[in-house]
């Protein structure tokens, strides 16, 4: 097994906040057998399956709003650095008429975020604007509205690093139904 593309049962386990037994169960339920052992690496496809099966939803950190994550050139150079530029992107699409239409005639659709399917993403609740700085821990409702006008303007377009993943193939090509369109650097 490539271990690039595989994952130990423990970590799993941790991530996942499940036990061994339920991990075993899920995939005997799947057709797949695998060795009931944390040290079991499995690959990360059935790692996607098992969270996908699970209804897996990754715990909500929330962001915490201050001048820091406005995005400059030198915070864009911080995420390049820790992450390296990709030698390609990809973007996934459903078989939709419009999606077809966009690679023909060389176009990206940028959505509002109030469009999305996750109610999770753009969630101005899952931000906090208090002020850590000040005694009383103040909300920043300046700041606050200012963000909320700006989300109501702003178009997202999503690529991916991977071409690979059961996730985005799930979520963002209609259930593997789709297509992938990509950019070299």
């Amino acid at each position: 097994m490539n271990t690039n593309n595989s994952i130990r049962l423990n970590k799993v386990l941790r991530e996942l906040n499940i036990s061994l037994d339920k991990v075993i169960t899920v995939f005997s339920k799947l057709g797949y057998e695998i060795e009931a052992r944390p040290t079991t690496k499995i690959d990360l496809y059935l790692y996607e399956l098992l969270k996908i099966e699970l209804k897996y939803d990754a715990p909500v950190k929330p962001v915490f709003f201050n001048d820091n994550l406005i995005t400059t050139p030198s915070v864009i150079n911080k995420v390049r650095e820790k992450f390296g530029i990709p030698k390609s992107i990809y973007k996934y699409y459903s078989p939709t008429e419009y999606s077809f239409e966009s690679v023909q005639y060389k176009y990206l659709y940028f959505a509002k975020p109030s469009d999305f399917n996750d109610p999770f993403d753009c969630n101005n609740n899952l931000i906090s604007f208090i002020n850590e700085n000040s005694k009383n821990k103040t909300r920043h409702k300046s700041k606050e509205k200012k963000f909320a006008k700006k989300m109501k303007n702003v178009g997202i377009c999503c690529f991916s690093r991977t071409k690979d993943s059961v996730l985005m193939w799930s979520h963002y090509a209609s259930k593997h139904k789709g297509y992938i369109s990509f950019a070299f650097y």
